[in-house]
């Protein structure tokens, strides 16, 4: 019994020291106020891609994307709605994943009611064609769903646009692009226009990302670019076109050509004070669709050159975001505001305040007209994701980092600042 009981002592003394020497890490440092809610999102989130950019909100709810890509774990993308107020998970789509049945959301919505339409563009070797859903935002069921032919379904812009009851989405084949309308409620779909190539060449290709459907005197309007090719390579494209095109009728309203930036597409365009503003690798332009010309036209000759695939405008002013810096012009002109050395990932604008996620992932608050940071924060528990395009809603923001969704309160007294300590 002595001996079992130094024995005892001995293991005892063991575990004493070695637990003395275990070193626990420090908890992370967080930057900025801290979340007023997180809530970790179900299934295998941890890999964020675009997912469902704008984070769209209906009666209380918003809706959040978590995904991991496919692989050795298995494949897992699904839709959950959280309460504004709480972050409590109201439903999740699919409830349950099947990789049998792939999901791969990857666009912008539209919201008709309580009716969501999401593209899901092919993902192979997984899914070999794009898909189109609607779901009901009461229940997160899916009331309908298009399943469009591998010959039409070539990578394009994979939002879906709209007004009222109608949605609209691009489709294209090996040769040509289609732009078609749809009825959210029934799901019934039809072609408004074909853009096919001009003589002497043999493809053409809508090449901006996103289908924003704007409206200017009740007019709904779509916005996008082309580009025409000799063959397969970019080095026989045809200068870009940038068009306008009224949906109600199906009709160009107006198209311009534009020089490209070497062989950058143009990634990113808006309306804005009914002129047009748009990137192509380096270059800025600003056109007139009335009269179908140039206004203006910004390169950057630095050595380490910003090259920028979106843009934002508001109270006067473009601002750009990329791989080294971001940079505010004057609407107007086209000349420097300023510059920073902030690496953007993505970015939204709301009443004058930029909230970039920057590729540090961290997301900074900026004013647009003078570009001075008000804030930096960072994640509780990872990184903020570059996937992620900010959402501000009565007077809250909303982001996400690899498994969680946050939602933080804006100090509507001290602009741009969240409330909190640092």
């Amino acid at each position: 019994m002595h001996s079992a009981g130094n024995y005892l002592f001995f293991i005892s003394l063991c575990c004493f020291f070695s637990c003395g020497n275990i070193s626990y890490p420090d908890p992370k440092k967080v930057e900025g106020p801290k979340p007023i809610w997180a809530t970790r999102l179900p299934g295998k989130a941890g890999i964020y891609n675009d997912g469902l950019i704008g984070l769209p909100v209906y009666k209380g709810n918003i809706f959040f994307h978590s995904t991991i890509f496919t692989n050795e774990n298995g494949e897992d993308n699904r839709i959950h709605a959280l309460n504004l107020e709480t972050g409590k998970i109201n439903w999740t789509f699919p409830h349950d994943y099947d990789a049998r049945n792939p999901m791969f959301f990857w666009g912008k919505p539209y919201l008709f009611e309580n009716h969501m339409v999401i593209k899901m563009s092919k993902f192979e070797p997984f899914c070999k064609f794009d898909r189109i859903i609607c779901l009901n935002l009461d229940n997160g069921n899916c009331e309908w769903k298009i399943e469009i032919s591998k010959t039409f379904s070539y990578p394009t812009c994979k939002d879906i646009g709209g007004y009222d009851n109608l949605f609209f989405f691009v489709s294209e084949s090996d040769k040509e692009t289609i732009i078609f309308r749809g009825d959210v409620l029934t799901g019934d779909t039809s072609r408004i226009l074909t853009l096919a190539p001009s003589h002497r060449y043999k493809k053409l290709e809508l090449n901006s990302s996103s289908f924003c459907t704007m409206k200017s005197t009740n007019q709904p309007l779509f916005l996008f670019s082309t580009k025409e090719f000799g063959d397969q390579s970019n080095l026989n494209a045809k200068e870009s076109a940038v068009c306008l095109l009224d949906l109600k009728s199906g009709n160009l309203i107006s198209k311009i050509n534009i020089v490209d930036d070497v062989h950058y597409n143009v990634t990113d365009l808006i309306l804005y004070e009914d002129l047009i503003y748009c990137i192509s690798g380096r270059k800025v332009f600003c056109l007139n669709p009335q009269t179908g010309t140039s206004e203006w036209t910004c390169q950057t000759t630095d050595i380490f050159n910003l090259i920028t695939t979106d843009i934002l405008a508001d109270k006067g002013v473009l601002f750009l975001w990329g791989a080294n810096r971001y940079i505010g012009l004057d609407i107007k002109t086209g000349q420097t505001i300023y510059e920073h050395g902030i690496t953007g990932g993505n970015a939204a604008v709301f009443d004058g305040m930029v909230y970039l996620i920057s590729r540090d992932g961290r997301l900074y608050i900026a004013e647009i007209q003078t570009g001075e940071i008000k804030q930096k924060i960072s994640s509780p528990e990872n990184n903020f994701l570059t996937g992620c395009k900010p959402k501000v809603f009565e007077g809250k923001l909303y982001v996400f980092d690899y498994f969680n969704a946050y939602c933080y309160q804006l100090n509507l007294g001290s602009k741009g600042e969240l409330s909190g300590s640092e």
